[in-house]
């Protein structure tokens, strides 16, 4: 298959030589015009690949530079930066003509694979398709693109970008709406791509959670039912209705860091004081690579933070702290912003406001995800309003009426006024802590 900008060399090179190459004869009297032009030679069998005479492959710069000389430009560099913004338009305005169509064929998805191929913004491109099928609730064929692998092959970076995209989109459908497009969920791709790939704890009661329940009927795979589960179970929980369900069998040690976090989290939630402990004591004693610490904690001190237990926060603080902090993507900015907020509740424990209040200043709110942004923002005020209440002559009632707003629009009613007033009353501690020490 040409690549585009292959295909728009032929064009100009047909165009200079005066007629659409069409036969060996015809590609004979190419070769010579082409050395007589640039007097610089192109074998007949080369000609013959590069025009589709003979099964293609990719041509070499000296083939392009020939080429491209032969219809007036110093090289092939020089040709593409000369076409580059006619090809990105009209790819621009075909990829328009796709986003009103009710249907995609077969033609439009080469083009989509070719762009992938050959465009370095095909993601910015493909983002675009997809809005504007879920605004125009085409979800027959948003379930037809993600019936095809070769569209999503793209880096971890990449997939977060679409699936980000993807969700803040579906926030803006209502229930109703997004029940009518359930059926994705019985794609795997769909699923692996953006139901597992960016997890919305801000709509575990919106689209997400129905997204989630109908998940469940269609996944086989052991570890993402065991993820779907525990999330099930967390929404239930944040909703106050009861405690998580026990988990019928032990976490595999082989399963993606935040997977195995958000197992040991499910384990504070359900059990007593004590066994929180050991729990942690186990978590610092054994071994993971660093590159994982700040995905594998990212779920447990959220639940930590529920918890009350701010003394087992600052263990794991302390003895992971430099890997906590290792901010290497753009998506990690939450778990940047959670840990942070960990840290003002310590030195609020400690009575040192003015240092919590340094900490929450590095928060960064607005580059926060969509999926964790409010969600973490629970646990924000938390902190906030201590710092408030303890440093500031202004009233706290406004701290308060934003947590009763924001508890409300989550669903999460498990929290309550109270737990926010009397959070530091009723932290916990055995006296036991100092002897949790990392190995």
């Amino acid at each position: 298959m040409k690549s585009v900008s292959d295909i728009e060399l032929i064009k100009h090179v047909e165009k200079e030589f005066g007629k659409p190459i069409q036969s060996t004869a015809e590609l004979h009297q190419l070769k010579e015009d082409v050395y007589s032009v640039t007097k610089k030679s192109i074998g007949f069998n080369t000609l013959r690949r590069f025009f589709g005479f003979l099964p293609k492959t990719t041509a070499n710069a000296t083939t392009l530079n020939t080429l491209s000389n032969y219809i007036g430009f110093l090289n092939h560099t020089t040709f593409l930066k000369h076409t580059h913004i006619n090809d990105a338009w009209f790819q621009w305005l075909r990829l328009q003509e796709m986003e009103v169509k009710d249907n995609l064929t077969k033609d439009d998805l080469r083009f989509l694979l070719q762009l992938k191929l050959h465009n370095k913004d095909y993601v910015l491109y493909f983002i675009s398709l997809l809005k504007s099928l879920i605004l125009r609730r085409n979800f027959n064929t948003l379930y037809f693109i993600f019936s095809v692998k070769e569209l999503f092959l793209l880096s971890g970076n990449n997939i977060a970008k679409i699936s980000n995209t993807i969700g803040l989109l579906f926030r803006s459908l209502t229930i109703k709406e997004i029940k009518k497009a359930t059926k994705l969920a019985e794609l795997k791709l769909f699923r692996e791509t953006v139901l597992y790939f960016m997890i919305d704890y801000s709509s575990l009661y919106g689209y997400y959670g129905v997204f989630l329940h109908e998940a469940v009927k269609h996944e086989k795979k052991k570890e993402h039912r065991l993820f779907l589960k525990l999330m099930i179970n967390y929404a239930l929980f944040l909703n106050g209705k009861k405690k998580p369900l026990a988990l019928e069998s032990p976490i595999l040690r082989t399963v993606y860091p935040v997977l195995h976090g958000r197992y040991v989290a499910h384990q504070i939630l359900t059990s007593a004081s004590v066994e929180q402990e050991e729990i942690i004591k186990t978590c610092l004693a054994t071994h993971i690579n660093k590159e994982d610490i700040m995905l594998f904690f990212i779920e447990i001190i959220p639940a930590l933070i529920i918890q009350q237990r701010v003394d087992l926060m600052a263990l794991i603080l302390d003895s992971n702290y430099e890997y906590l902090f290792n901010l290497q993507y753009w998506n990690n900015k939450s778990c940047e912003n959670i840990y942070l907020t960990a840290e003002a509740l310590v030195a609020i424990e400690k009575g040192n406001y003015l240092v919590a209040k340094n900490h929450l200043k590095f928060v960064d709110k607005e580059n926060s995800t969509y999926d964790y942004k409010e969600y973490f923002h629970v646990f924000y005020l938390i902190a906030n309003y201590y710092i408030a209440k303890n440093t500031s002559k202004t009233t706290i009632s406004s701290i308060e009426q934003e947590f009763k707003a924001l508890i409300k629009k989550l669903g999460f009613h498990y929290f309550n006024l109270a737990f926010l007033k009397k959070y530091f009353d009723s932290t916990r501690t055995t006296g036991t802590t100092a002897t949790l020490k990392r190995p």
